[in-house]
């Protein structure tokens, strides 16, 4: 062989290689595609998990079975070799229909126009917000920690002519905490399966499950808030609760009584943080969604100031997938939570993921699936539910089995943000023992059960 040959024949095997190396690392992950086709991208976002969207870049095609969130990075990493990672700023809405999120608007064509609605307006000029509710006659409340989204109750008829305004970025739906489909609260005592009749695990065995009964840890010094339906008085937690700073109203409720006693109960029973100060914040018992978020963001703040760790339980969740979202109130007051150094803990839910049989799951999830907000936002620590013990009352096909994940216990994987959810599990699916209304003493099953487990090892971990 030549020289001249040798030299171009290395110089074409060197070539080879770099365009190997740079095809397989041109994509990977940090890296951002050059052109990626932005026509199935809107604003509310891809409603489905199951759809697979086709996007094309260079001279390949990459199918993701998943969402494509506007405006955030998304990093896919598939059994081969490419990551993708995307940005793209979210597109303003060109028409009015397109302001109102597609829950809100299902609502309104089910009840009418002449009802109604408990909603989040989203504006995009602070300064011109006063002269549109005066004109239309509103009374709406600012939600916490910003200027642009404001809640309150309004017809469909001025939803739809508020749709019409320049400065209404987007209307959201309510939290809908009180358990209207689709956007509906997994509160565990609205279901009769997850009451238990007879058998249940007792408390003593979550802390074993746990592993804590050798620590000396127990929670002195921080506080838990526990967002809910409210604490009725008991003997083994009325002494825990701060009552000079926190918002005490008729519970509307058991729910509320039986997470905080997992949580913190001392007396009879042991919760996993028996010395935790516990405040009761009844969100779930207000009229509307401004009152329950500005709650959350105000009694957080009164908490922090005091210079004490504060976890925040959160034992329920809103089914509309537009909460999902970046941009939606809930992950804007969980972003201001977090920036307030609040450890916030959440139930995952009781509806499954995708592929979950409906007698397998909670009968509030009205067929919703997946992780609901807040718990599916990477801020916050999503809990799901395992089987210490005992036998299930849902089907034998359902499984749950000792030392498997509840049947119903809500995952998503990847979430939108490109996370597997939820983050850990504990005990939740047989009835956890913990306290009932008139100083009783009850079963109650699912995740709402888990979170509390997790919000009280958190106090433990913040004291030590």
């Amino acid at each position: 062989m030549k020289e001249a040959d040798k030299w171009y024949l290395i110089f074409l095997v060197c070539w080879a290689i770099g365009f190997t190396i740079l095809l397989f690392t041109s994509v990977g992950c940090g890296e951002t595609i050059l052109s990626l086709s932005k026509s199935k991208l809107s604003f509310w976002g891809d409603a489905s998990l199951t759809n697979i969207t086709t996007y094309q870049y260079t001279a390949e095609s990459v199918q993701l079975d998943s969402r494509l969130l506007p405006g955030m990075h998304y990093r896919w990493i598939p059994d081969t070799r490419i990551c993708v990672e995307v940005e793209f700023p979210p597109p303003r809405p060109s028409k009015p229909a397109e302001k109102i999120a597609p829950s809100l608007k299902k609502m309104i064509s089910e009840f009418g126009v002449s009802k109604r609605y408990d909603v989040i307006i989203q504006y995009y000029d602070p300064a011109r917000i006063e002269e549109i509710e005066r004109r239309y006659g509103l009374v709406l409340r600012s939600i916490s920690c910003s200027q642009r989204y404001r809640g309150g109750w309004v017809s469909g008829d001025q939803i739809m002519q508020l749709a019409k305004e320049e400065n209404v970025r987007a209307i959201w739906p309510g939290l809908q905490l009180t358990g209207w489909p689709p956007s509906g609260v997994f509160i565990d005592a609205l279901d009769p399966w997850t009451k238990t009749v007879g058998e249940h695990i007792a408390l003593a065995k979550v802390r074993e499950a746990l592993g804590i009964d050798q620590l000396k840890e127990t929670g002195r010094g921080v506080i838990i808030i526990i967002s809910d339906t409210g604490i009725a008085d008991h003997p083994d937690i009325t002494a825990r609760i701060n009552k000079a700073v926190t918002i005490r109203m008729d519970p509307c409720g058991g729910h509320g009584t039986h997470v905080a006693g997992i949580a913190a109960a001392n007396g009879k029973i042991r919760g996993i943080a028996p010395e935790a100060e516990v405040w009761d914040l009844p969100i779930i018992c207000y009229n509307s969604s401004a009152e329950q978020l500005n709650a959350l963001v105000e009694v957080s703040a009164a908490a922090t100031a005091l210079g004490k760790p504060v976890v925040l339980n959160m034992s329920w969740g809103a089914l509309a997938e537009e909460m999902k979202l970046p941009e939606s109130p809930l992950a804007h007051v969980v972003r201001c939570l977090d920036e307030m150094d609040v450890v916030m803990v959440a139930a995952s839910g009781n509806c499954g993921g995708w592929n979950s049989r409906d007698e397998c799951v909670s009968k509030t999830c009205f067929g919703f699936r997946g992780v609901a907000a807040p718990a599916v936002f990477p801020e916050v620590i999503s809990v799901g539910a395992y089987n210490i013990g005992g036998k299930s009352s849902l089907p034998e096909i359902c499984g749950n089995m000792v030392g498997t994940i509840c049947s119903f216990s809500s995952w998503e994987n990847p979430t939108i943000y490109g996370e597997s959810k939820p983050d850990m599990d504990a005990p939740g699916c047989l009835g956890i023992e913990s306290l009932g209304p008139g100083g009783e003493y009850l079963g109650m099953s699912g995740t709402s059960q888990a979170a509390p487990a997790i919000s009280g090892l958190a106090a433990l971990l913040l004291e030590a």
